[in-house]
Parts: structure tokens; sequence; C-alpha cells
């Protein structure tokens, strides 16, 4: 059989399989079901086959689990714009409880997130008690194909067994796309690339298996007297030195015997660097950056907040956009989505930074005014202040004065209060006489001498 794919969906046609073809390299079974294409250097690639490539691998699993662990609530937007947590709403179940009642939130969402990476759009059915979502079950992307009515140019969904779903009853996560309702499988545009990262893996498979070192090409001064004693001597020589654990062993050559390596040494065929590059190859179309599948050559703790806010931006945020708009237009109804209700993703966590610069932004933010203490205890996963201690407040600059305060005209003294006495007055002193006639004297008397 021959796998055959669109890029919609995944399909497989039978074909008769051709007989007397050179064997190709394989990864262990898939040639009964798969013939391998001519320019995937031999290797079957499907999305099946192409996980056990390490490289994609880890594109997997870091794109769909971040996706997954953040987590994603339903808020209900408030007349000041302000927001707060609809928990009580169905949806905020589904997410991050269980869509299904079977699996977790997470592994659910895992699982969504593979079938879009790895097929371009992930599936799963929306079943309904009334108005509202009651369920969420994951659908084999391998066997849907989506198509337009011909009479209502309605979206269908074909489902295995000759199921069809309305668009309104699927949940459908698409990746990037050509008509704006399917993606691509990237597994199928970079084929190639994939091919060869697992050529490349079963080449270091077999060099590590079958090499023999000391390794080449034994000369003998005579023949051997019989086949069986060739035999046997091959078959010592390769349970010395074949095989892990043997090689670099010291050989002795009996009969004038002479040896020639002719095993290829790794790094003058630049297996390593190929291998390195193929491994940023496979993880650019799905915009992964290298230190998050492994490479940490240009990755230094000096930069890693500034790389995982790439990381969100570039790679995790469009997916996240993606996931969130498909909850609205699917999950909630055109009055609750009037009303102010939606889907957000919390993403505060992956930017976290040191303990010191959290603090340092926690003070900023408490003496402008726009968090208060207990807000701050709740992000570091402590119990709160209390309002009776204040922790409630909002305070900024000018004393730490309320934040409602701000703008008041300062207290002034009470005018009754300050005329009152607040001790016994002074007796009044009579005056000098002397001393005002002789002031009197100095300043009418023009013949009064001054000074």
């Amino acid at each position: 059989m021959t796998a055959s794919f669109s890029f919609a969906t995944f399909t497989a046609d039978a074909s008769p399989i051709v007989v007397g073809d050179p064997e190709p390299r394989y990864v262990q079974g898939e040639e009964i079901f798969y013939k391998p294409a001519e320019d995937t250097a031999g290797m079957v690639v499907n999305p099946w086959t192409a996980v056990k490539f390490p490289a994609l691998l880890a594109v997997l699993n870091v794109l769909a689990t971040d996706v997954a662990a953040l987590p994603c609530r339903v808020y209900r937007r408030q007349a000041d714009g302000g927001r707060l947590i609809a928990d009580d709403h169905p949806v905020d179940d589904l997410l991050n409880v269980s869509p299904d009642g079977e699996t977790t939130a997470i592994n659910w969402r895992q699982a969504l997130m593979v079938h879009a990476l790895l097929w371009g759009n992930g599936y799963a059915e929306i079943v309904r008690k009334g108005p509202r979502p009651a369920a969420l079950h994951l659908i084999d992307p391998s066997t849907v194909v989506v198509k337009r009515d011909k009479t209502t140019r309605a979206l269908v969904y074909h489902l295995a067994g000759g199921q069809t779903l309305p668009a309104s009853k699927v949940f459908h996560l698409a990746g990037l796309g050509f008509d704006g309702v399917s993606g691509w499988s990237f597994v199928e545009l970079i084929e190639r690339a994939i091919g060869v990262g697992l050529a490349e893996e079963a080449f270091q498979g077999d060099f590590f298996r079958n090499g023999s070192d000391p390794g080449g090409v034994i000369s003998l001064a005579k023949k051997f007297e019989s086949r069986q004693k060739k035999l046997e001597f091959v078959r010592d020589w390769e349970h010395r030195f074949k095989g892990p654990g043997k090689r670099h062993g010291t050989a002795v050559l009996e009969e004038g015997g002479t040896y020639t390596p002719t095993t290829i040494d790794p790094e003058k065929s630049q297996l390593l660097e190929a291998r390195k590059y193929q491994v940023l190859e496979v993880a650019r179309p799905w915009r992964a950056p290298p230190h998050k599948v492994g490479d940490y050559s240009q990755a230094h703790l000096a930069n890693l907040e500034a790389s995982n806010q790439d990381y969100l931006n570039t790679a995790l945020m469009p997916w996240l956009v993606a996931f969130e708009q498909q909850a609205a237009l699917k999950l909630f109804s055109p009055s609750e989505r009037k009303a102010g209700v939606y889907a957000e993703h919390t993403v505060e966590a992956l930017l976290r930074g040191d303990l010191l610069k959290r603090y340092q932004a926690y003070e900023i933010a408490i003496r402008n005014g726009w968090m208060n203490r207990d807000q701050v205890c709740r992000k570091e996963n402590a119990s709160p202040i209390g309002a009776d201690d204040g922790g409630g407040k909002y305070t900024v600059q000018l004393n730490l004065t309320e934040l409602k305060r701000v703008g008041e005209p300062a207290a002034t003294p009470d005018p009754a209060a300050a005329d009152e006495p607040t001790s016994e007055p002074e007796p009044e002193r009579e005056p000098d006489v002397e001393t005002t006639s002789s002031v009197e004297a100095t300043n009418d008397d023009p013949d009064h001498p001054q000074g």
C-alpha cells in the first residue's frame, strides 16, 4: 500500500507492491504498509513514523505540553472594564478539569495539539446538553475529510464509517493553511528533511551495530585450506571486535596477515554536523527555538528570559490565539460573547523572572497603586494579609496614602480649636517708662545724638 496526502487530510490508497525493487532503509515494519518515497533518503515518512525522529518528537513535546499546561480560564468582563473568573460556566470545567469525563484537561489538550502539529488539524466533537457544551471528544485526524455541501455551501466534516458532523459540532484547531479552514500537514511538506534525519539515525544505528574496529580488509599470505576455515576465521574476528564493548581491541594476525582499515570516520563524513543542522531544519517550520529542542549552544542565562518571551510570541501565541478564538466561536453563544464571556490563557507563569526581579516588579506595582499586597501574595502562592490588616488597600507614594484619598485637599485645623488657649496666659508686663521715654526722645528729638 502507498500513502498519499492532501493538504487537508491523510488517506491511504491500495496499490500493488512492485517486486524486485532494491531494499530500502526503513523504520522497522513500515515498509509493509507504506512504500518509501524516492526523495526521502529511502525512509518511510508519515505522521506515524516522523515522531520517531528525536528532533521532531522534541518539537511536539515542547509545543503541545506548554500549550496544554498553561491555564485557560473562562472570564466574564465587568462594567468597569475589569473581569472575573466565571468558574460557574460549564466551559471552564471542560477546559480545566476534564473535557470528556474520562481524561484530564492537560492530556486532552496535549493530544489535540499533537494532532494539529502533525496533521495540521485537531478535531473534537462537541456534545451539547441544551444550548451549552457538555463534552468534547477527540476525533482521529487521519479519518476526517472537510468538504462543503454542494447545496448549502456549509462546511461538513466527514468521519470514518460514513458519519458526518456540521461545523457547529466540531471544535477544529487548525494551523497554517490555504483555505482558512484546514491546516497543512508540515510532516508532508518537509518529508524530505525528516527522511534525511531518519536516514542519519538509521546510519548511526548501523554504524554502531555492525561496525568493527579494527575494521577493514584482512590480507593473508596464502589461502585458507577450506571454506570452513575461512568462515571460522571471520566468525572469530567478529566475535572479538564487532559490536558494543568490543571496539578498539588489539588484533593479532597470523601467517603473514595484514589489515587495511576501510571504515568511515563519522567526523570526517560530517555526520555530527549534519545531524545538528537537521535538528534545526525540522524545528524551523514550527518556529520552535533551538534551546527548546535541546540545542543550548546559543542560549545563556543572561538572555533566557528574553528567549522565553520570544518563544511565547513566535511559537506559542499563534496556537493560543487559535484555541481561544475557536472556543469563542464554538463553545460560547452569541449572547454570551456579547455579554463579555470569553476564554483566555494565563501566560504570566511562563515569563516569571528570578526572585529579586519579581519582588522589584511587585514593589513598583504597589508603589504606583495598581496592585495591592494581597494580590502579590496570591501570585506568590502565599496566604493573603487580609482586609482587616490593610492587605487589600491600594497605596501610592505621598506617605503611602490610600489611592481613594489622592486629590483630596490637605486637612486644615479647626479655627475654633485654634482660638482656644492651650495654657494659662502670661500676665501682662507693665511698660518700662524710662525705656519708652528714651526711645521716644531718640526718635523725636532732632538734637539728640544718634549712636
